[in-house]
This record gives C-alpha cells, structure tokens and sequence, in this order.
C-alpha cells in the first residue's frame, strides 16, 4: 500500500510517519514531504492508496494538491484547523468518489494508525480479489 503525507509543517509530518512506519513498517511504501513539488514528483505516476494531505498551506493547499493528482488518490485524509477550507473541498465533483475523512488539529496518532489499519485491510483484500480472478482468468484458457 502506497500512503503519502504532505503537510508544511515538519513537526506533523514527521509525527504521522514516525507513528506509521514504527506500526506498518513492511507492509507500506510511504513518502512524506513538507512541499507540494516534492510530493507531486513522488506521486506522479503513481497510485496514492491513501493520502494525509494539509488543508492550508502556503504554495497550494491540500484541496488544489489533491485536484492536480485526482486520478492518483484513492483515498484522502485532510489535516486542518479550519473547518471552512474543508467544506469547500467536500462540495467539489472531483471529492464524490473519494474517501474523505478529516483531522482536525491536533489530532491523536491513533486515529491515523487505525485508518491506515482499516485501508490496508481493505487494500489486502482487494490484492486478493484481483488475485484469484487473475487466476480464475488463467485456468480458464
């Protein structure tokens, strides 16, 4: 599973993927960044399984990340102490097939980790779908 942090303060940054590495370790790829352009050029190309994006930053805010890299994010996390910003990412059309949850700061590392427990188990899962209809498809032949 492929998970990607972006906010623009280190301290954040660095707390939720302290928090996930010591817990999902070998089960992830994980890439954390404190600027947009640098989290771009790790995405791009690339499927985001599950995204913690800051909602106000100074460059381009989460919501504006997330519309640049819409057919990349499956699911996204916003990370906000604005409620209002939030609210204009959750009327938009390009929100309606994601899965959207917010974390208003601060914010409990537990709440996090068990997101990422609940996505991975449903990322596992869907890896064994594919797999066996893979298979089916083979034996079929």
């Amino acid at each position: 599973m492929n998970i990607l942090i972006l906010d623009d303060d280190p301290t954040i940054v660095e707390l939720i993927h302290t928090a996930i590495v010591a817990r999902f370790r070998n089960q992830i790829t994980i890439g954390a960044f404190t600027n947009t352009a640098d989290a771009y050029e790790y995405a791009s190309g690339k499927t985001i399984d599950l995204a913690f994006l800051d909602m106000k930053m100074p460059s381009e805010d989460g919501y504006e990340f997330m519309r640049r890299l819409n057919g990349h994010l499956k699911s996204v996390r916003f990370i906000t102490g604005m409620g209002s910003s939030v609210k204009k990412a959750l009327t938009q059309p390009e929100t309606k097939d994601k899965k959207i949850k917010i974390y208003e700061k601060p914010f409990k590392t537990s709440a996090i980790l068990k997101d990422v427990e609940n996505a991975l188990t449903n990322w596992m899962l869907l890896d064994m779908i594919a797999s066996l209809e893979h298979t089916r498809a083979y034996c079929a032949r």
